[in-house]
């Protein structure tokens, strides 16, 4: 018998012991790259190549400068800038934190100095300019160090005498309008808004997912799925659509992550 979802921006999740790739969790948010639109933007460690790991680090590659924008909406919660040096310690960072309305935040490392363009406390929207790239901080050259992540304590959500570092876990940024929906390591976008425009329908049936992948879909439709799809232990799933069909034949299975959420394309800031 079909277990047949059908409801209007209702969000259902089926989460299952979450040990997948590097025990990182699936962003709830769905971003946009971080940088104005048309800027080619080349992911140069992604959240499995970073160090420490659940990071990712980016830089422009079509002339520069180049500005930063706020990868979703949100509130800003930290603003540093008036470091002017490249160091070995992260204690000279500069820095912007974003809170976004789902608990998430968002981060924005080696902005140049006095190059923010907001203050704490102000609201920003998907697309808000931020501040510049450089290398000011802990870094060897000019890029955008990206994370979002979840503070243990609102509170008290990030380390600032060592640069701005969350006090919490770290999730697989959710990204709109590139391959896959997730950053890949030494692959390069283009930046661009969120768009409300993704796949019609999709039939997962007779696919698999192996251990260790992620599988991000998003349909305007109907996702079904069945007949031998499974994420196995260590694999990482997210579909969302207006309608979603699980069927005799899926499986999500113990070691991974797997959500099932309704809503239109692109939602979840």
């Amino acid at each position: 018998m079909k277990n047949r979802i059908l409801c209007s921006m209702l969000f259902v999740f089926f989460v299952i012991d979450i040990q997948a790739q590097t025990d990182f969790q699936l962003s709830q948010g769905v971003y946009r790259i971080p940088y104005e639109n048309g800027t080619s933007v080349q992911v140069t460690r992604n959240h499995l190549s970073h160090t420490p790991a659940g990071r990712i680090d980016m830089r422009g590659t079509s002339g520069g400068p180049y500005t930063l924008v706020a990868a979703g909406h949100g509130t800003v919660r930290y603003v540093v800038d008036n470091f002017n040096t490249s160091c070995n310690s992260c204690s000279c960072n500069n820095y912007i934190w974003i809170e976004h309305p789902n608990g998430e935040w968002t981060k924005y490392s080696h902005i140049e100095t006095n190059s923010a363009l907001v203050d704490v406390g102000d609201l920003v929207f998907s697309g808000s300019s931020l501040g510049i790239e450089s290398d000011v901080g802990c870094a060897s050259g000019d890029h955008c160090h990206f994370e979002v992540a979840v503070p243990d304590d609102p509170a008290n959500p990030i380390n600032v005498s060592s640069g701005g570092h969350i006090i919490g876990d770290n999730r697989i940024p959710v990204i709109c309008e590139i391959q896959n929906n997730f950053y890949g390591s030494g692959t390069t976008y283009t930046a661009e808004n969120c768009s409300n425009e993704c796949f019609g329908n999709v039939n997962w049936s007779n696919r698999n997912v192996l251990d260790n992948d992620i599988e991000i879909t998003f349909s305007e439709e109907v996702i079904t799925a069945s007949n031998n799809v499974d994420f196995q232990n260590g694999a990482n799933g997210l579909f969302q659509a207006s309608s979603i069909v699980l069927s005799p034949g899926f499986h999500a299975h113990r070691g991974s992550q797997f959500i099932s959420r309704i809503g239109d394309c692109f939602i979840g800031n």
